[in-house]
C-alpha cells in the first residue's frame, strides 16, 4: 500500500515552478518519480508525526503538512546534486523541517488543521502525562538536624 503524500505535483510545482520540471529531466526522472519522492518525503513526516497523532492523516487539512512535504520532496529531488551544506538553501530548508517535525512529535507544537482542531492523540493515555526526574535529594532539613557540627 503507498503512503498518501501531503502534496501534490501541482502544489510543488507551484512553490518552486520550473526547478521542478528541470530537475526532472536532468535526473531523468518522470511525474511517476515525483510521485514517488512525495510519497518518501510523506513516509518521513509520519516517521515523526506518528509518534504522536493516529496516522494516517488525510490529505488537505493540514497546510503545515503540504509544505513540509514539498521542502522534504525538494531535497530528495536534489539529494544526489548537491551537497549537504550549511549554506545550501535547499538543505537549510529541510534541515528546518526536519526540527519542524520534531517540534510537532514532542507536542511543542500542535499540528492544526484548516478548522482549528489537532488530529487524534495516538496514545491518549500518554498525551498530557509530563514525567519530572531528579536525583534523591542527598541533604534534606531532616538530615541536617541530625549533623554533629563538632562546637
Amino acid at each position: 500500500m503507498a503512503i498518501s503524500a501531503y502534496a501534490r505535483k501541482t502544489e510543488l510545482k507551484k512553490r518552486y515552478g520550473d526547478e521542478i520540471d528541470e530537475l526532472s529531466k536532468a535526473q531523468s526522472k518522470t511525474e511517476t518519480s515525483i510521485d514517488a519522492a512525495l510519497e518518501d518525503g510523506a513516509a518521513e513526516i509520519n516517521g515523526y508525526i506518528g509518534q504522536r497523532y493516529k496516522l494516517p492523516l488525510p490529505y488537505g487539512p493540514y497546510s503545515t503538512l503540504v509544505w513540509l512535504n514539498c521542502d522534504i520532496t525538494r531535497y530528495r529531488l536534489w539529494e544526489s546534486r548537491l551537497e549537504d551544506a550549511p549554506d545550501n538553501a535547499v538543505y537549510v530548508r529541510y534541515k528546518q523541517s526536519i526540527e519542524h517535525l520534531m517540534l510537532i512529535a514532542e507536542g511543542r507544537i500542535a499540528l492544526i488543521d484548516d478548522q482549528g482542531q489537532e488530529p487524534e492523540i495516538a496514545n491518549k493515555a500518554i498525551a498530557g502525562l509530563s514525567v519530572i526526574s531528579r536525583r534523591p535529594q542527598v541533604f534534606t532539613n531532616n538530615t541536617l538536624k541530625k549533623m554533629n557540627y563538632g562546637y
